[in-house]
C-alpha cells in the first residue's frame, strides 16, 4: 500500500508536468469509455433489466404456439387458461390479461387512456403491492360485481395531483362507471404505459371459448421450481389438452418464456451492434493513448536508467507505469461517466413519447450501481491495455539488465526500433478501426435515409391519422358503428375509415383449403373513399364503393402481391374466395389496387381490402386528406368527433409522416449513434498519424539538418516525411477494407437484410479517411520542410 501510494502521487506529479499530453489522453479515453458507458445503459436497461420486479427471473409468460411454428408466440384462449392455472403446480400465481384501450370522461375533457383487463393474481404474480389502497381480490372478479379500478403513479398525479383522496373516486370507462380501488408504485410499468388495470371478468360463454385466442398469460413460479421445469409441465398439458378438445386445440403447444426475453428482436439486434461498434471506439481510443504513452516513456529513459541503477526491480518499474495508466484511465472514466449522463439526457429528447409503450426498459434507462461498477472496470481494463506497449518495451528482453537496456534506448535516442515500430502499428490499427466505424456508420445512415425516402406505396404527405374507439355499450349492434362512422365522415369531407380484421387464411372457391405455411393476407375493411384519400392507385376493377353495403354481396379488393401468390396469369375478378374459415360467406374480388410497401424491409404487403360497412368495427383509424399541414386539421376533426359524441376522444392523433418518424426513431438514434462514433474514430485516426508524424521528425531533426545541410530542398524533405504517413494510412486501408466489408454483410445478417451501403458510399468514405490520414501527416511534414539546418544540426 505505502508503495502504491508513492506511484499515485508519482502518478499525478508525472501528469501534472505534461498538460497537453494529459488532456489529449483524458479526452481520448473519457470518448471511448464514455460511448461504451451510454450503451451498457441501454443494455443494462433493456436487456438485463428490461422490467423492475422482484425476483425477475422467476416471472414466466405463458403463450399458445401452432406445434409445427414454436417460435411464434399467439394468445390462450379463455378456457384453456381456467384449465391451465386448475392444472399447473410450478406456479404460485398465474393471471390472464389483456389490453383494453378506454375512452376516459369524468375528469377534465374526454381522452384515450391505456388500459388493462386483469385478473386479480396479476399483481401478486408480478410480485408488487400497491402504493395506495388495495388490488383486486376474487370477488371483483366476479360477473356483475361494481367496477373497481386500480391506477398506476402517474395517472394518479396527472388528473388527481397525487391526492390521498382518491380512493373511492368514480371515473367513466367506455361509458361505464368505476371506482379507483388502489394505487400502484411507480414501478409498475405493465403492460408498457399502462395506466389503469380493471378485472377481467369472464362470462359463462368465454369460459367454455377455446377457439378464440383473447387473453396472455402470466405468471410467478414457485420457489424452487427451474423455468425448465416450468416449460416441461406447461408442454405436458398442453398436449393434453390437445387430446382432450381436438377440434380447437389440435396442433397447437404452450410455452413458457421468462419475461426478461420479451424484448423485441429488433431492438436487441441494434443494440448488439451499437456495443460492437462502441468497443471499437474503445480499441482505437486505447491504440491512440498507448502511442502517446509510448511518446512519453521516451522521455522518461533517464529517469527510469536512473531508478534501474538505484535497485528499482523490473517488477517495481512495471507496476508504475500500470499505476499511473491506470489512474489516468480512472480519471477518464469519471468524464466517460459525465458523457454518458449527458448522452442520456439526449437521447431522452428524441425518443417519440409512443416508443415507451414498445420499448421495454428504455423509460427505466439510468445511470445505477451497475453502471457505475461496469465503467469502474472497463477503466482499469483499458488502462491495462493502454500500457501493454509500454509495457512490451520495458520487458521485451527478460535476459537483459534492466539498466542496460535503458541505457541502449538512451544511445538510440529515439526509443529503438522495437519502439518505432509498436508506434507505427498502433497508427495503422487506428486507421483500420476508423474505417471500419465509418463504413458502419455510413451503412446505417444510408439505411436511414432508404427508411425515410422508401415509397409505401401511397401518397404521406398532407395525410393525418387518428384512432377512435367506440365504447361497446352505446354501440352494441353493427347499424349503430356503421351509422357514427358515416356520420363522422360526412362532416369530415376528404377522410376515410379503416380497421383490421381477422384472417386465417385464402379460401378461394373451388380450390383446397390453404396448406399450411401459405401466405395470410392481412385484411382491411375500408369506407369507400379510402383510395381516393390514400391514392392508392387501383390496378384493375373497381373500387370499394358506397353500393357495398349490409344489403349487397361482400366485395373485396386485393392487393397485386397477393393476386400474384394466388392468382397468377388468371384474371381474379369476378372470383368469390372467404378470409376467415369461420365465417360461411363468400365475398367476390371487385378489384385489384397496387401494394402497400413495409417501410422496413421494403417489402410488398400482401393485403385484402373489404367493405367497412359489410364488418365495421368499433375500433378504427382515421385517415384525412387535408389541403396543407395536417396537425392544423386536429382541432376540426376533434370538434366533429365532440359534436357527434362528447365522451370520445382521439388518441394517437399524428401526421403520417410523423408516424413514419416515430417508426424510424430506433434507426435514426443507431445511424446518429454510429455517426459519432465514427466522427470519435476519424479524429482519434487522424491524430494518431499525426502524433506518431510528428515525433518523427522530433526525432529525425538531426538527420534533417544534415540532409538540408547536404542540399535536400524542402521539397524533398516534405516528400520524405509524407511518405511515413502515406505508408500508415495504405497499410491501415489495406487492413480495414476487406475488414469492413465483412462487417457490413455481418450487419445485414444481424439487421434482417436491411443494412445495405452501395460501392460509390464505400469508396467515397475510404477516399475521406485517405484524405485525412495525409492531412493529419502533411502538418508535420510541411514543419519539417521549413527547418533552418543550422538550427538542426545544433540540436545535436
Amino acid at each position: 500500500m505505502h508503495h502504491l501510494m508513492d506511484d499515485l502521487k508519482l502518478a499525478f506529479r508525472g501528469f501534472r508536468k505534461t498538460p497537453g499530453v494529459t488532456a489529449v489522453i483524458v479526452l481520448a479515453l473519457a470518448l471511448g469509455i464514455g460511448v461504451n458507458a451510454s450503451c451498457f445503459i441501454f443494455v443494462s436497461s433493456m436487456l438485463l433489466h428490461p422490467f423492475p420486479y422482484p425476483q425477475l427471473e422467476r416471472i414466466m409468460t405463458v403463450w399458445e404456439s401452432p406445434a409445427s411454428m414454436p417460435a411464434e408466440r399467439g394468445a390462450v384462449s379463455p378456457a384453456n387458461f381456467l384449465d391451465i392455472r386448475e392444472r399447473s403446480a410450478s406456479f404460485e400465481a398465474l393471471s390472464a390479461f389483456r389490453p383494453w384501450n378506454a375512452n376516459l370522461s369524468g375528469i377534465g375533457e374526454p381522452e384515450r387512456v391505456q388500459a388493462c383487463l386483469v385478473t386479480p393474481e396479476f399483481f401478486a404474480a408480478l410480485g408488487l403491492a400497491p402504493e395506495l389502497g388495495r388490488v383486486f381480490d376474487s370477488a371483483d372478479a366476479e360477473p356483475g360485481r361494481p367496477g373497481a379500478i386500480v391506477i398506476s403513479r402517474g395517472f394518479w398525479v396527472k388528473h388527481f395531483a397525487a391526492s390521498p383522496a382518491v380512493l373511492g373516486k368514480t371515473i367513466s370507462l367506455d361509458g361505464a362507471a368505476y371506482t379507483i380501488a388502489g394505487v400502484m408504485p411507480e414501478d409498475l410499468n405493465f403492460p408498457l404505459e399502462t395506466q389503469i388495470w380493471a378485472p377481467l371478468n369472464f362470462t359463462a360463454a368465454e369460459r367454455q371459448n377455446r377457439a378464440t385466442h383473447s387473453v396472455t398469460l402470466i405468471g410467478r413460479l414457485r420457489s424452487g421450481v427451474a423455468p425448465m421445469q416450468a416449460k416441461a409441465e406447461l408442454a405436458t398439458i398442453g398436449a393434453r389438452l390437445a387430446s382432450e378438445h381436438p377440434d380447437s386445440n389440435e396442433n397447437r403447444a404452450l410455452q413458457a418464456i421468462p419475461m426478461t426475453e420479451l424484448v423485441e428482436s429488433y431492438t436487441v439486434r441494434f443494440l448488439l451492434i451499437l456495443m460492437v461498434t462502441a468497443g471499437f471506439v474503445l480499441l482505437l481510443a486505447c491504440a491512440n493513448v498507448a502511442n502517446l504513452l509510448l511518446v512519453r516513456l521516451a522521455g522518461r529513459q533517464r529517469e527510469l536508467a536512473i531508478r534501474a541503477a538505484m535497485g528499482a526491480s523490473r517488477g517495481r518499474i512495471t507496476m508504475q507505469l500500470i499505476v499511473e495508466s491506470a489512474f489516468i484511465s480512472l480519471v477518464a472514466g469519471v468524464l466517460g461517466l459525465d458523457f454518458a449522463a449527458w448522452n442520456l439526457s439526449a437521447s431522452r429528447a428524441k425518443i417519440p413519447a409512443e416508443v415507451y409503450r414498445f420499448v421495454g426498459g428504455l423509460k427505466s434507462a439510468h445511470i445505477d450501481g451497475t453502471v457505475v461498477l461496469m465503467t469502474l472496470a472497463l477503466s482499469l481494463l483499458t488502462g491495462l491495455l493502454c500500457a501493454l506497449p509500454s509495457l512490451s518495451l520495458v520487458l521485451r528482453d527478460a535476459a537483459c539488465n534492466l539498466g542496460e537496456s535503458l541505457k541502449e534506448i538512451g544511445r538510440t535516442g529515439a526509443g529503438g526500433r522495437a519502439r518505432s515500430r509498436l508506434r507505427t502499428s498502433l497508427a495503422v490499427g487506428e486507421v483500420a478501426l476508423a474505417l471500419i466505424l465509418l463504413v458502419g456508420a455510413g451503412a446505417m445512415v444510408r439505411t436511414f435515409d432508404r427508411f425515410l425516402n422508401v415509397s409505401v406505396g401511397f401518397d404521406m404527405k398532407n395525410l393525418l391519422t387518428a384512432g377512435l374507439a367506440l365504447p361497446p355499450s352505446q354501440y352494441s349492434s353493427p347499424a349503430q358503428i356503421d351509422s357514427f362512422y358515416a356520420r363522422l365522415l360526412d362532416g369530415l369531407g376528404n377522410a376515410t375509415v379503416t380497421a383490421d380484421q381477422a384472417s386465417d387464411g385464402m379460401y378461394i372457391e373451388g380450390r383446397p383449403a390453404p396448406r399450411p405455411g401459405e401466405t395470410v393476407p392481412t385484411v382491411q375493411a375500408v369506407t369507400p373513399r379510402f383510395f381516393e384519400t390514400l391514392r392508392l392507385p387501383m390496378i384493375a376493377g373497381r373500387t370499394i364503393s358506397a353500393a357495398d353495403d349490409r344489403d349487397r354481396p361482400l366485395a373485396a379488393v386485393l392487393s397485386k402481391t397477393l393476386v400474384k401468390q394466388y392468382f397468377a396469369g388468371e384474371d381474379p375478378i369476378g372470383r368469390r374466395l372467404r378470409l376467415t374459415r369461420a365465417d360461411p360467406r363468400w365475398m367476390t374480388v371487385v378489384g385489384v389496387c397496387d401494394d402497400v410497401t413495409d417501410w422496413f424491409n421494403d417489402q410488398p404487403l400482401p393485403r385484402a381490402y373489404v367493405s367497412f360497412a359489410q364488418s365495421p368495427s368499433a375500433f378504427a383509424m382515421l385517415y384525412i386528406r387535408t389541403p396543407g399541414d395536417p396537425l392544423m386539421a386536429i382541432r376540426s376533426t376533434q370538434a366533429v368527433v365532440k359534436s357527434l359524441d362528447p365522451a370520445l376522444a382521439l388518441f394517437d392523433v399524428k401526421s403520417e409522416e410523423q408516424w413514419l418518424e416515430a417508426q424510424t426513431s430506433g434507426v435514426r438514434s443507431a445511424a446518429s449513434s454510429m455517426t459519432n462514433y465514427a466522427l470519435i474514430g476519424l479524429f482519434l485516426a487522424a491524430t494518431g498519424i499525426y502524433a506518431v508524424i510528428a515525433y518523427s521528425v522530433v526525432r529525425r531533426t538531426h538527420e534533417i539538418g544534415i540532409r538540408m545541410a547536404l542540399g535536400a530542398d524542402r521539397a524533398t524533405v516534405l516528400r520524405m516525411t509524407l511518405s511515413e504517413a502515406l505508408r500508415i494510412g495504405a497499410i491501415g486501408l489495406g487492413i480495414g477494407l476487406p475488414v469492413a466489408y465483412a462487417m457490413i454483410r455481418a450487419m445485414s445478417s444481424v439487421l434482417f437484410g436491411v443494412v445495405q451501403i452501395d460501392p460509390a458510399t464505400f469508396a467515397a468514405l475510404t477516399l475521406t479517411l485517405a484524405l485525412c490520414a495525409v492531412a493529419a501527416g502533411f502538418v508535420p511534414a510541411w514543419r519539417a520542410s521549413r527547418l533552418d539546418p543550422v538550427a538542426a544540426l545544433r540540436n545535436e
